[in-house]
């Protein structure tokens, strides 16, 4: 309202804002809205100096550490843990529609739906150590690349690993996984969501 209005027409897409003071409220067709009042104040593009906290500081807060005997599955958390071997790289695809997932799909169709929106993911197996215990780690896309320290992966994932092997055996990794069962061996293992 008033001043804040006539504020608000001056902001471009991207610009960063700090709204001070609003209430929520819904409109007609049901979402909701921030409404600022004459108690309320709205800053664009306001200096910030360092206050905000990065992705690692976030997710280090959001994740209690623990260690890999006490993994739950589905219960998302923070491990510390050293790279005790790797075991396969390769290329799995996925169905977007229904998330079936099989190394190799003939005729690019997906043989629960038959659906052809397929991703091809690349995956890293490693078994992960906390000196307690052992489990595998699970490493999807982007955060596979990064586990082998590429960028893209235009070779056989096979050969990176092969390559990058001695330099990742024995690297201390902090994660954020969440914990699934394996439904060929039963066990849990950490599916890798960030690496720190």
């Amino acid at each position: 309202w008033d001043s804040n209005a006539e504020h608000l027409e001056r902001v471009k897409v991207g610009d960063l804002v700090v709204v001070e003071s609003a209430y929520a409220k819904s409109n007609a067709d049901g979402q909701v809205e921030a409404h600022l009042g004459w108690k309320g104040r709205f800053l664009s593009n306001p200096v910030i100096e360092n206050t905000l906290p990065t992705r690692e500081e976030l997710l280090k807060q959001s994740f209690q550490l623990t260690a890999l005997k006490l993994l739950e599955r589905d219960v998302v958390a923070r491990i510390s843990v050293c790279v005790k071997s790797l075991s396969q790289a390769k290329y799995s695809v996925k169905c977007k529609e229904c998330a079936f997932r099989q190394d190799n799909l003939e005729g690019g169709e997906c043989p629960t739906c038959q659906s052809t929106n397929l991703a091809k993911l690349l995956v890293v197996k490693a078994i992960l150590d906390d000196t307690d215990s052992t489990c595998q780690g699970v490493f999807f896309s982007q955060n596979a690349l990064e586990l082998l320290a590429v960028k893209t992966a235009t070779i056989n994932p096979q050969t990176i690993l092969e390559l990058k092997k001695d330099s990742l055996v024995g690297k201390q990794l902090e994660l954020v996984v969440k914990p699934q069962v394996n439904l060929s061996t039963g066990e849990i293992e950490a599916i890798v969501q960030y690496i720190l």
